[in-house]
């Protein structure tokens, strides 16, 4: 039969796949064979069927068996079958119907018995969503099929989708059944669902809906009945259609507005068909507008505005040009939206209306036909006051329903014409009626667009004064009165109240209104002004009125004050006297004046601003009030938005802040007044005193009094220090408080093996109190946060809890521990060793240690006493005051005893055993211990102890001879070596035997020769052994207690196990909540998108050489132990053996999880599912029966009854609280065509069945006119034999036989299956794709991908999790089986607290997996661990500004999916996606915290390619940060403290990076200034003014900076904390001679570069990095590609600014003076030089290098062209390097070209140096310099020229070209020197001058590239551009080479690079080139 129905399936399936391709009479013939052969196969099935009714699963089988063949029936039956053939498939079909695919609840009448389904809550949920009572159903909505609940009762009312409502069914009975489990007080039965749960879940999913319906003034649609049986129902019916809107919603997920926007509508239509509700025109029924055919949800409601979404940026077009995610949300913020209609108005200017088609709807004369539905929908709208969900509408009172419908009649003929054939209506009116599709009432077929909404994303630096002006306000005037300060020579603070210090530091208020005037100015200038760089002009038309006259008055009032005090301040200083009143105090005199008056007044919404400040309960109500008068009151501080109200923290967490932020602003004051302003004011004053007549140049501004240009040269870097040290300082205190903090919260307790140890018995305590459930809700509340501080101690103390608190920690740990084998992380030994013996702990009241910290301690106690000299209390007090030796001690004891017990059967040797352990005791009893025996002989005693126990453990027949001759010896050592009474013994045989008393002598030395030995009918002992398994366990642990000799501080070996223990065990003694139950927990989902990466590594990529090593070869040089204990684990002992037993998907495992793939992400995910049912199964049984429970799963073989069905338990409750799922777009193409990835995908859902995976169909379907493309999203499992499986070919088709099945070889399938060897191959693969269901497909309105990758695959996948809670893993990141056991505790965080605010993002400790690969990785291990340690503990407490900053983070799930999701996805400006789900989730009231007792694994980049692309990504990202309204809404409605924390934690530190930068630039070129033209000789000479110290000061926080020393403190404290103080310094002196400050100063290039030219010009993109592990070589090529824009040729600058200074200085100026100015500088250009090569592996090697050069070369030279890749030509490099400035906006072309100009002032000053110019000051000399510019570039056109027309045809002519210009050049060269005295030194310096200035042209020429690129000149442009990067790459090649020549470096260069057995490897690889390959 088998055969048959697979000949039969087979053909089939040619028929289907390929018979396009054949004849049709071949196809005619096929048809009626297979057909034939089919329905045979039905009919017998038929019978089947019947046969097998009383067995429900056979019978469902057989069902599932008849559908596979009914469905492949009918496709084939198609052309020309019988009729009947098709009535009997669709038969058989109807049959099979019960069976449906299903994601974790079997809804479908075939799962009704699985035991998921048997719970009383799932139930309760199930019942109340079938209940449909009452509700309305039409004839119609029979076509729908059978409505069972309230979701198919939705669908056909409204049309949404058959997967959605499946979809979102599951969800909502998971969501309320998990509610109903957390119910402690239940008020209904367990049967029926509770009010609670239900109303619990609309809290939550309303919240949002509910504010904004109360921001817009409207009521809430959720109307309630009054009758109480109907209520619930109504709510479900509430919920549930936001969830159907929700997960039908696609992009339109990113706008939750909107989507309150629909629901609002949608709420309104069902309370309408609830109520009954007619038309008053037609007097039908009410309907939807957006009608209820199939998919008229999607088509009528969600793409209409997922099109104006897809309006996306065009060309790298500016934010402004278009509308974001944002932009389309808010406008729904404004009542306006409601004139939007219902539904959408098709001409609304929300929507951008091309001109045709608004003419097309004006033109229609339909389109004046109103609906009555939406006019009678809008009338309720507006006269109907809906009363709220506690308040039900009592519906017999309907007169406000009908009041005024005369109104409406009377005005039918203004909204209303006629209806069309179809009798469907639009109606047509003005004003807030939603409606179809109004007529146009403009005359002009113009495009109407919306615009920008609130906010215009515009780049520009003033983003970040207007974000945080206030920041630069309390900046420029602290600066300003510290100056005042400074030039008073301001000694004591006491002097502020001289009357004179005092009045000018009041002139600061003038300077602040001046800034506001300015800033309002701007504001004014952006809603006046027409042009693109105005701020807010496109977002005019959305504007209020209110909002306008805001923006008028604000300059106006801004002005107005600043006349006003510059008025009064000038009043003030020409009255010598005091106006109003003096005072005279020991302060000094000073006075109330007009001014001060004035001042105060204008002070007065400060001091307002103060007292909310310090009353945030007030400034919230304030800020959330809709009262009309806070409303006017608030209007002139800040605009009335939907979000950024009520985001105050508590007046606690505002203190601590605020504390954090005065220390450290007195701190950076106070070392700027001191350090860097006050220095400075002497020399200023000298400066502006001496008068400068002669310059070293033609000065062009000789009329400048006070030396204006000198003092601007000295102060400038001062100012931009100023501004950028504060960063600095936030360095300093965020290291004091991140440590302060770290200690409090237990970090680093147990740092080493040593300190486990001595804390090792603590560990089951707390456990129990952090892990374990508590048993009453009293203990509940004693397990609180401050358990350990009151009751830790009480409990340790309490002996009958040992027992009870280990029982369940013996096994975790054990669990723990076999992890870590299975991991490989130790090996079979060290897990003996490790492991706590689970059978032993039930067989005595023995708490049974670990091996490993019981190791020696029994050694060490014979050693004492076998020393000892003395009483016997006094040993006892030895031995027991080591606690693991006293156990040891015991525990061997207990053993041996135990053992031999069961070892000696005979009664005989039973008794002398017996008695021999009773003078034993009694000895030890009566403390006659050393008095009874011989302690001398323990050693003997214990080799022959070891002996036997060694057998035993051997258990092999042949050596009972040998056990039973050392039974025999260890009696005599007992009782003639160590028994020191040996004739009492003799009394012992008396006793036993009486009757022979005249033999006992002789008796004793017969019966010693025959004790224990055996006879043939009487054994002695029992041996070989025939115990259970627990017996072997008892004689394994003991032969361990007696022989091992490592200690505890030596196992385990590796790093990481040592690490992963230390951290669990210091974990259990934090600060966290209590454990539910797991049926009491939240639920929770992970999602982990997926995009191009890593799944599993392949053989072929294991083994494939890069640069001669294999990333295998790597792998376990750097992994060696775990190689070995994998080896060991395989029980292989090398890669030949591992490959002899085919075992290449166990290595493929172990080195894929040992990289960033896919595979180790999800292994580690699923740990919460073993640990979850672990803990369930804990949660069943009490302590005494945890250990029952174990053994009776270890004999599974006689439970298996038992066993199968505790399990199926255990997932069922699993399932309900956990769920994993994969987002990968792209995994249905890449299975279709047999992508390698796709199968390995597929391999990781078999081998965790529970594993989702969802991603998005691509399906083009050819229509009437053009064809199209159809996405859907789909959710697919694998499946199994147990349940879903469809059974092919009529066997039974489980796992294993599909696992053996792929294990066939291919002839024999050719024999089973009767097909050829290409088909057989092909069924292999078909397998992997039959083996998944499809569960749920929702079509999708287009292509999901409109925004940013990552948010956009989260969001497609999002609607397929589940839980309350949401936790988002990125696939480079990975998990532990002990971590997991804390995820009901993380979970325990979201449930609220009184007086607490509940969080919704909570944010966890990462650990950096990848710090082992290189130096590098080291670094970026290092960098990383201190953000998500000590940087995020001090962002999240005090100062309450963390974000998102994605992998780890848990969401609070319901609140984010009301409020736009876990991430933003709008193109470009949410390029660091993460983040923007933080500041969402602050602006809209929600709470974000960090807890640090869970731990996840994140790998990150290890080579410097991949971390610079990192950083700029990151950069590139802050950047549009800088711009976004996110960033300044956050800077506005922050406290002015809490604003401070935002700046410095997000794009502060960038700009910070920036000005670092930006300043080495100020200080050269203001020191060039002062060189160049003489104010440095005059003012140092003639004046005598010394050095300032203050400009050294500058330049030492710029080297600070440089160098990463203060930057890296919070690193050294979070190593300190967690490895000590001696482990902190020798790592970071290591870091150091590994040239870790060279990597750090050249990241501090990359994020200044990328964030300062993506604010001005843009071109943030995504920069995929790749996580593969790098052992690579870069070539020179592409280091030149990545870094030559960002450090080449910054560093080229400064060398060439250093090098003009230090030429140009003067002789009174020493050398060590320049050093200490200028060495920082000089280490940064060289570090931006040569990083690349220096961390470039083989970068030094000569092999290498003259590879480098070659390719070099081809590069330079080769023409780019369309489709030429920028690595293979320098043209097409060059014009995508500079592609971000083809669309830059007008001012920021102006602004590079301005910073262009600086080369041309270069050249300026050097001109006039020359020894030519004979000291001539003329500009006429500058003016010469540009003609030999002039004609340098012409020799280079003639060259270039001769080039193109003579170097090919005329090669004679073109070298005789050269040769004349060359000659020439050189005689004009000669002429100069005799005739005008030019000299070499002259030449050297017009190179240095002029080089500078060419690329300042090519600046320019770049800047202006849309005017001159059609031009000869931009050719020219080109080949001067290709020149100079020539040159750059020699200049950097050259001393590259030199170093190549020295072998010393390239070693030097890969120690430090990677480990030392990788180094070797590199070292010899010539040598192995040659073998064969591993």
């Amino acid at each position: 039969m088998l055969r048959g129905q697979g000949h039969a399936l087979a053909r089939a399936r040619q028929d289907l796949d390929m018979g396009k391709d054949e004849k049709a009479t071949i196809l005619k013939r096929k048809e009626k064979s297979d057909v034939r052969e089919l329905r045979d196969v039905l009919q017998k099935y038929e019978y089947y069927i019947k046969e097998c009714s009383g067995d429900s699963e056979k019978g469902a089988r057989l069902h599932q068996i008849a559908s596979v063949l009914s469905e492949v029936l009918k496709n084939t039956a198609v052309s020309g079958v019988a009729p009947e053939v098709n009535d009997h498939g669709e038969e058989i079909d109807a049959n099979s119907a019960p069976y449906q695919p299903y994601n974790i609840l079997p809804l479908g009448i075939d799962g009704e018995h699985q035991a998921i389904m048997q719970f009383p809550e799932v139930k309760a949920a199930i019942t109340a969503l079938r209940n449909l009572r009452g509700l309305p159903l039409e004839d119609g909505h029979q076509r729908h099929g059978v409505v069972t609940d309230l979701f198919d009762w939705l669908q056909c009312w409204f049309g949404f989708q058959n997967g959605n409502v499946c979809n979102q069914r599951e969800h909502l009975i998971l969501l309320l059944a998990n509610i109903h489990f957390r119910q402690i007080h239940r008020t209904t039965p367990i049967s029926k669902l509770g009010e609670r749960a239900v109303d619990e879940l609309m809290k939550k999913l309303f919240a949002n809906y509910k504010h904004w319906c109360k921001f817009l003034g409207r009521k809430s649609n959720i109307w309630l009945p009054t009758v109480k049986q109907e209520v619930q129902q109504h709510k479900l019916l509430y919920v549930a259609i936001y969830l159907l809107i929700w997960g039908e919603a696609s992009n339109l997920r990113f706008m939750p507005e909107c989507l309150c926007y629909i629901f609002h509508h949608m709420a309104y239509e069902l309370y309408g068909i609830l109520s009954g509700a007619e038309d008053p025109i037609t007097g039908e029924q009410v309907r939807p507008a957006s009608g209820g055919g199939s998919e008229s949800f999607l088509s009528n409601v969600v793409t209409p505005v997922y099109k104006e979404a897809e309006r996306k940026e065009i060309g790298g077009s500016d934010h402004s040009e278009w509308r974001n995610y944002d932009d389309l949300n808010e406008f729904f913020w404004s009542p306006n939206c409601f004139q939007l209609g219902w539904p959408f108005r098709a001409d609304h200017k929300f929507f951008f209306v091309k001109p045709s088609t608004i003419c097309e709807l004006r033109n229609d004369k339909k389109a004046s036909i109103c609906d009555p539905t939406s006019l009678m929908e809008q009338y309720q709208i507006e006269n109907t006051m809906p009363v709220e969900e506690n308040s039900p509408i009592i519906i017999e009172k309907l007169e406000n329903f009908f009041h005024g419908w005369d109104v409406v009649f009377k005005n039918v003929s203004t909204f209303c014409g006629t209806r069309d054939a179809s009798g469907a209506g639009i109606p047509a009116g003005d004003g807030d009626f939603p409606q179809r599709g109004r007529v146009i009432e403009d005359k002009t077929c113009e495009p109407k667009w919306l615009g920008k909404i609130n906010f215009v994303e515009m780049r520009s630096f003033y983003q970040l004064f207007r974000s945080f002006d206030r920041m630069w306000i309390f900046l420029i005037l602290a600066l300003q009165a510290m100056i005042i300060m400074a030039w008073h020579g301001l000694g004591s603070p006491f002097q502020l109240f001289d009357a004179t210090i005092f009045g000018d530091i009041m002139s600061i208020f003038i300077t602040a209104s001046v800034l506001k005037f300015a800033r309002g100015s701007l504001l004014m200038m952006e809603i006046a002004a027409s042009l693109d760089i105005a701020f807010t002009w496109k977002a005019r038309r959305t504007m209020e009125f209110y909002e306008i006259l805001r923006y008028a008055l604000k300059p106006i009032i801004a002005g107005l004050w600043t006349i006003i005090l510059s008025v009064y301040y000038a009043a003030s200083k020409r009255n010598s006297s005091c106006a109003v009143k003096q005072y005279q105090r020991g302060v000094g005199e000073w006075c109330l004046s007009s001014y001060m008056v004035t001042v105060t007044i204008y002070m007065s919404s400060n001091a307002v601003g103060l007292v909310l400040f310090l009353v945030p309960a007030l400034r919230r109500y304030i800020e959330t009030s809709n009262s009309k008068a806070w409303t006017v009151l608030c209007w002139w501080a800040q605009p009335r938005l939907y979000v950024g109200r009520g985001t105050q923290e508590d007046l606690a967490s505002i203190l601590k802040y605020s504390v954090f932020w005065v220390l450290l602003l007195l701190s950076k004051l106070s070392f700027s007044y001191y350090y860097e302003i006050s220095p400075l004011v002497k020399p200023t004053k000298q400066i502006m005193k001496i008068g400068v007549n002669k310059y070293d140049w033609h000065e062009l501004f000789p009329k400048v009094r006070n030396n204006a240009g000198a003092i601007i040269a000295v102060w400038a870097p001062i100012i931009v220090v100023y501004f950028m040290d504060t960063q600095i300082w936030y360095s300093v205190y965020c290291t004091i408080f991140g440590g302060i903090y770290g200690i409090f919260r237990h970090l680093g307790e147990i740092r080493t093996m040593g300190m486990l140890r001595s804390k090792f018995h603590a560990l089951p305590f707390a456990f129990n109190a952090s892990l374990v459930p508590p048993v009453s809700k009293s203990d509940e509340e004693r397990h609180g946060k401050s358990f350990f501080k009151h009751k830790f101690h009480k409990l340790h103390q309490d002996s009958t809890n040992e027992k009870s608190g280990a029982a369940k920690f013996t096994q975790v740990w054990n669990k723990i521990i076999t992890s870590f084998r299975t991991e490989d992380l130790i090996s079979n030994r060290e897990m003996d060793l490790m492991t706590i013996p689970m059978s032993l702990e039930s067989a005595s009241g023995l708490v049974h240690w670990p091996v490993f910290l019981l190791a020696t301690k029994f050694s060490t106690a014979l050693s004492i006493a076998e020393e000892f000299s003395g009483k016997d209390e006094i040993l006892y007090r030895k031995i027991q005051k080591d606690h693991y030796m006293f156990s040891a001690v015991k525990e061997c004891y207990e053993l041996l005893k135990g053992i031999l017990d069961i070892l000696i059967i005979r009664d005989l040797e039973k008794r002398v055993v017996h008695e021999l352990f009773n003078r034993l005791e009694t000895s030890t009893s009566r403390c006659s211990l050393l008095m009874d025996f011989r302690m001398s002989e323990l050693p003997a005693l214990r080799a022959k102890c070891i002996d036997l126990v060694d057998l035993l453990f051997e258990n092999k027949e042949i050596d009972k001879d040998k056990v039973v001759k050392t039974l025999q010896d260890i009696f005599e050592v007992v009782t003639r070596d160590m028994m020191v009474h040996e004739f009492s013994l003799l009394d012992l045989f008396r006793n036993i035997q009486p009757n022979k008393e005249e033999k006992s002598v002789g008796f004793y030395g017969d019966f010693q020769l025959e004790l224990f030995s055996s006879g043939v009918d009487n054994p002695a002992i029992l041996y070989p052994l025939e115990g259970s398994g627990s017996v072997k366990e008892q004689i394994k642990r003991l032969l361990l207690l007696l022989t091992v000799k490592e200690t505890a501080l030596e196992i385990p070996v590796n790093l990481e196990a040592r690490r992963r223990i230390s951290y669990f065990a210091t974990s259990l003694f934090m600060d966290m909540p209590c454990a539910p139950k797991v049926r009491d927990m939240l639920s929770f989902s992970v999602l982990t998108p997926h995009y191009e990466e890593e799944v599993k590594y392949s053989i072929k990529e294991l083994h494939a050489n890069q640069e001669g090593v294999s990333i295998m070869f790597y792998m376990q040089k750097i992994y060696p132990d775990e190689w070995k204990n994998f080896l060991e684990r395989m029980e292989c002992e090398n890669w030949d053996e591992l490959e002899t037993k085919g075992k290449n998907e166990d290595v493929r495992n172990w080195a894929s999880f040992r990289g960033q793939t896919l595979s180790r992400t999800v292994r580690g995910m699923m740990y919460y599912r073993t640990a979850l049912k672990l803990q369930a199964l804990f949660d069943m049984a009490k302590d005494q029966d945890v250990h029952e429970v174990f053994n009776i799963i270890q004999r599974r073989r006689d439970k298996q009854d038992s066993l199968r069905f505790l399990s199926t338990q255990l997932d069922a409750l699993i399932d309900m609280k956990f769920t994993h799922v994969i987002s990968w777009q792209k995994f249905g193409a890449q299975k279709s065509v047999g992508n390698p990835q796709a199968k390995d995908v597929i391999g990781l859902m078999r081998r965790y069945p529970s594993l989702r995976v969802a991603y998005v169909e691509e399906k083009e379907v050819i229509g009437a006119e053009d064809p199209c493309k159809i996405y859907s999203s789909i959710l697919v499992k694998a499946v199994n034999g147990l349940d879903q499986f469809p059974h092919f070919f009529g066997v039974e088709f489980d796992l294993n036989f599909a696992e053996s099945l792929l294990e066939f070889d291919l002839n024999f399938a050719e024999s089973l299956l009767e097909f050829d060897l290409n088909f057989a191959e092909s069924l292999l693969d078909t397998w992997l794709i039959v083996m998944l269901e499809e569960i749920y497909r929702i079509k999708l309105p287009g292509t999901p991908n409109i925004g940013e990758g990552k948010p956009e695959n989260q969001n497609h996948a999002i609607i397929f999790t589940r839980g309350d809670v949401l936790q988002t893993i990125d696939m480079n990141q990975d998990n532990y089986l002990e971590e997991a056991l804390k995820v009901r505790n993380v979970l325990q965080e979201f449930i609220p607290r009184k007086g607490k605010k509940s969080p919704t993002i909570i944010g966890l400790r990462e650990h950096v997996f990848t710090g082992s690969v290189s130096s590098l990785a080291w670094f970026m291990s290092y960098q990383e661990t201190s953000f998500v340690t000590i940087g995020q503990r001090i962002l999240a407490n005090p100062l309450r500004v963390r974000f998102h900053y994605g992998h780890p983070d848990l969401f609070d799930r319901v609140f984010h999916l009301t409020r736009g999701g876990v991430s933003k996805a709008s193109k470009t400006i949410n390029l660091s996606e993460d983040v923007f789900a933080g500041f969402n989730s602050v602006l809209r009231k929600g709470c974000v915290r960090y807890h640090e007792y869970m731990q996840v694994g994140k790998g990150r980049d290890v080579g410097l390619n991949q971390i610079s692309k990192f950083e700029a990504k990151v950069a590139n990202g802050n950047s549009e940060q800088t711009l976004s309204r996110d960033i300044y809404r956050l800077g506005q409605r922050f406290d002015f403290f809490r604003m401070l924390s935002c700046y410095f934690t997000t794009v502060g530190f960038y700009f910070s990076s920036l000005l670092s930068v930006l300043g080495i630039y100020v200080f050269l070129y203001g020191q060039l200034y002062l060189v160049l033209s003489g104010l440095e000789k005059s003012l140092l000479l003639e004046a005598k003014v010394e050095n300032i110290e203050s400009l050294e000061t500058a330049l030492a926080s710029q080297s600070f900076i440089q160098l990463g020393l203060l930057t890296g403190l919070p690193m050294v404290m979070e190593i300190t904390l967690e490895k000590g103080l001696l482990a902190a310094m020798k790592d970071f002196i290591l870091m150091q001679l590994q040239l870790a400050s060279v990597f750090f100063t050249f990241s501090l290039g990359t994020k200044a570069h990328y964030y300062g030219r993506t604010i001005l010009h843009g071109g943030a993109k995504y920069r995929p990095t790749g996580r593969k592990v790098v052992v690579f070589h870069a070539s020179f090529t592409e280091n030149y590609r990545l870094y030559s824009r960002s450090h080449f040729v910054k560093g080229f600058e400064l060398m060439l600014l250093l090098v003009v200074y230090d030429l140009f200085r003067r002789s009174y100026q020493n050398s060590m003076s320049y050093v200490l100015i200028t060495y920082s500088i000089w280490f940064m250009l060289m570090s931006w030089l040569f990083a690349p090569f220096l961390f470039n592996p083989s970068g030094f090697d000569w092999g290498k290098i003259v590879a480098d050069w070659t390719d070099w070369n081809k590069w330079i030279k080769n023409q780019g062209g369309i489709g030429v890749h920028q690595d293979k030509s320098w043209e097409s490099w060059w014009n995508d390097e500079q592609a971000h400035l083809q669309h830059s906006g007008f001012f920021a072309r102006i602004l590079e070209i301005l910073v262009s100009l600086r080369f041309f002032i270069y050249q300026y000053g050097m001109v006039y140096h020359l020894d030519i110019a004979q000291e001539n000051k003329d500009f006429l000399v500058y003016l010469l310099s540009w003609l030999v510019i002039a004609i340098i570039f012409l020799l280079a056109k003639a060259v270039s020229v001769g080039r193109q027309r003579l170097s090919a045809a005329y090669q004679l002519q073109y070298r005789l070209l050269k040769a004349f210009l060359f000659l020439a050049a050189l005689s004009v060269i000669a002429t100069l020197s005799v005739v005008c005295s030019l000299s070499l030194r002259d030449l050297i310096v017009c190179c240095l001058a002029f080089l500078p200035t060419g690329w300042g042209l090519i600046s320019i020429a770049q800047a202006v590239r849309p005017k001159i690129q059609d031009t000869g000149l931009w050719d020219f442009v080109r080949v001067l551009a290709r020149a100079y990067d020539y040159g750059m790459g020699v200049v950097l090649f050259a001393p590259v080479s030199l170093l190549a020549w020295l072998p010393i470096i390239s070693a030097f260069q890969t120690r430090f690079l990677f480990n030392e057995a990788f180094s070797r490897r590199l070292q010899i690889q010539t040598i192995l080139a040659g073998k064969k390959k591993r």
